[in-house]
């Protein structure tokens, strides 16, 4: 059993306990996440793994800078002495800013002379904080943090938004919304019409209505109101790993072939009455989030039958895989479940039809979504992903409040951010720039168009229940709007 080990401020907030108890061990540059569990005991965080040798890093919440941020040191060995928690993290944070700076700046950027200035500074507080342990050198140690991630966050946004205004110009990215209430938008029409350019449909798997013929004349209804108005369709997803009714498929069934064998054939019924109006398909959200009464290899074994079609089925057809949690935490503390990373490589070599993979970006509300990461962090994910020969997409989703929603998908979330329509919109316009920066994200989708249907994330909608509209609408409008100029 190997530890790591971090001191704790002397003021550490008693609400900080259950934050830090989600810190989790990761290895490699790609912060790919191992088996491990967090304690705390007699002013110290203990993080545990029975995992391999040689150095980690470790993934830890803390608040600075008005959120409560996923930071990440940089990589460390078990020492019989404990870290100072703080300064590793503002460690960590100065070595990813500088990283990135030395990045942008061989690619032919400017970095301005207060940014310059701003990590000096940060890196001197950092350093005289090492000299003693105390109340005033912790301060340094906290000020560097603040510093650095505040540096690192001005700089990554100021630099996506010129780079997402070049690509724009030059190769404008489509914006897609999913629309999963049964019948056509209303007063909303309009609204969407001058944000987006196309439309997903969700369309779950449910073995009930292989032979229902009511249920698909539905569906060439619904398909055939958005064609009609020259809307891009994507149809999907059909299989979503981290519903609850899916989860439940894979807990009451004792038969895992059986259900295999079900999925392929409701598949089959889509592609055959589809295929020819439909030239993009999702068929997996959630590709990762196995059952966890499932080992990993079933797991794989399960999502390989479920794909096993698609090459057949929808030959020389855009086909996505959908990834929650991108970063991985699930499988930190759930040791069968599959890295994304790890995940995306085996599917863009395993030859299964896949042209992309959708990352959902889902941040502040469990058990679906991920810890708020900063900027940097979430440009340096998609760094790790576009390695590979797939395609991103990328999948939006934040909550406008804290309070119980009943028609989320599940309902009772925790939602650990301070969730206001502001804040909604203020972080969909930073994930927008980045994705609009990235070269290799060919789509962003805002997941849930309407709260007054069943959606993913709680009050997440681009309306809220009683059809108004959110300001997060405004982002994608001027986005678009920008690009038709």
């Amino acid at each position: 059993m190997r530890e790591i080990r971090f001191r704790l401020p002397a003021n550490l907030p008693v609400e900080a306990g259950a934050l830090l108890r989600q810190a989790y061990l990761a290895r490699g540059a790609e912060l790919c996440p191992i088996a491990s569990r967090a304690e705390l005991t007699r002013g110290e965080l203990v993080l545990r793994t029975q995992e391999g040798d040689g150095p980690v890093s470790v993934c830890i919440p803390w608040p600075v800078c008005g959120e409560v941020w996923m930071l990440s040191t940089t990589t460390l060995l078990p020492d019989a002495r404990p870290y100072d928690l703080v300064r590793e993290l503002a460690r960590g944070q100065l070595y990813r800013v500088r990283c990135a700076a030395e990045s942008w700046t061989d690619a032919g950027l400017e970095l301005p002379s207060k940014f310059h200035e701003r990590l000096h500074q940060a890196v001197r507080d950092l350093l005289i904080s090492a000299e003693r342990d105390s109340q005033e050198f912790q301060q340094l140690a906290e000020r560097s943090l603040e510093t650095a991630l505040a540096t690192g966050q001005a700089l990554t946004l100021e630099t996506c938004r010129w780079l997402a205004h070049a690509r724009q110009q030059r190769l404008p990215m489509p914006l897609y919304v999913s629309w999963s209430a049964s019948t056509e938008p209303n007063q909303e029409y309009d609204r969407l019409r001058e944000s987006f350019d196309g439309v997903r449909l969700p369309c779950p798997f449910d073995p009930r209505q292989l032979e229902n013929e009511t249920y698909w004349q539905q569906k060439d209804r619904q398909l055939n109101w958005w064609r009609q108005r020259d809307w891009a369709v994507c149809l999907g997803p059909i299989f979503d790993f981290a519903s609850e009714t899916f989860q439940k498929y894979w807990r009451q069934s004792s038969d895992w072939e059986a259900l295999a064998e079900q999925a392929a054939l409701f598949l089959a019924r889509l592609a055959h009455r589809y295929r020819e109006e439909v030239a993009d398909w999702q068929v997996v959200a959630a590709a990762n989030f196995f059952s966890t009464s499932l080992s990993l290899e079933d797991g794989l074994t399960m999502l390989e039958r479920l794909l096993r079609p698609v090459r057949r089925l929808l030959a020389e057809k855009p086909v996505s895989i959908g990834l929650a949690q991108p970063w991985g935490e699930r499988a930190a503390h759930f040791p069968e479940q599959p890295v994304p990373l790890l995940l995306a490589d085996w599917l863009a070599r395993a030859n299964a039809g896949i042209t992309a993979i959708d990352l959902e970006l889902i941040f502040g509300c469990e058990p679906r979504g991920s810890g708020l990461r900063p900027p940097l962090a979430i440009s340096q994910l998609l760094d790790w992903f576009s390695e590979l020969t797939l395609d991103i997409h990328l999948s939006l989703g934040l909550p406008a409040s804290r309070e119980m929603d009943t028609l989320a998908d599940p309902p009772d979330q925790d939602v650990s951010v301070p969730a206001t329509e502001k804040w909604q919109s203020a972080w969909a316009a930073t994930l927008l720039d980045l994705g609009l920066a990235h070269t290799r994200v060919q789509r962003i989708t805002w997941l849930d168009a309407s709260d007054a249907t069943p959606h993913l994330v709680p009050h997440g909608g681009l309306f809220d229940i009683h059809g108004r509209p959110r300001p997060v609408l405004e982002e994608f409008r001027q986005r678009r709007t920008r690009t038709s100029a």
